[in-house]
């Protein structure tokens, strides 16, 4: 914990760690349904009514369970895009990153995915907030590959990134959803199906077989 914070500033820092770690601990063991926000109280040590200082609902709980962590995934996965990475692998680094973050935990990833992306208003307007900073970041590579010629000049990258999203959140879902997928296979399957958008972009003189697998 950060020592340059005050004494009362710590005290909350904790509390919000505790609650975060106890209901991450419950919700994994026993699902996030048959959790209640008072046995997250119980097994951080707190009050009933100090949980709701941080938290209004459950719901608001487990985005922030998710909600740091998502951004450090997303910072390292960008992170470790090699400079010289073709198009293909660097929004595949990008995506692959969040898919061994979420295959951590399937059961809560299910549970998160089906609330904030598609679900709650108010939690999808903070993850919408996630997201622009995402698609900022991806939509760099491909200006990056339209720079190189790989990709042709006249793309929107935002256009892009939205197309490339689209496919990375339906691999998401067939993954969570198939509970026997290997985290192997379903990276296999992201990558395929990336390889197969990344094709459609390159312009008609850029050199595809380099973007194959």
């Amino acid at each position: 914990m950060d020592k340059s914070l005050g004494l009362r500033e710590r005290n909350k820092a904790d509390k919000l760690l505790r609650i975060k770690s106890s209901a991450k601990q419950l919700f994994e063991r026993q699902g996030y349904d048959s959790t209640t926000t008072k046995q997250i109280a119980d097994v951080a040590g707190i009050a009933a009514g100090t949980v709701f200082l941080y938290a209004k609902t459950k719901d608001e709980i487990l985005y922030l369970i998710y909600e740091e962590d998502l951004t450090r995934v997303r910072e390292a996965a960008y992170a470790a895009v090699h400079p010289g990475a073709n198009l293909l692998e660097g929004v595949y680094t990008v995506f692959a990153g969040f898919f061994k973050y979420y295959g951590e935990s399937p059961e809560l990833a299910r549970a998160f995915i089906r609330r904030f992306v598609f679900i709650d208003p108010m939690m999808s307007e903070r993850y919408m907030s996630f997201q622009h900073d995402t698609f900022e970041k991806i939509a760099s590579l491909v200006i990056r590959a339209q720079a190189r010629g790989e990709a042709a000049p006249d793309i929107d990258p935002l256009v892009a990134v939205s197309n490339f999203w689209a496919v990375y959140c339906s691999c998401l879902v067939f993954f969570l959803q198939a509970g026997s997928v290997s985290i192997e296979s379903g990276l296999a399957h992201l990558r395929r199906s990336l390889e197969l958008m990344c094709t459609g972009l390159c312009s008609e003189s850029a050199q595809c077989r380099d973007i194959q697998l």
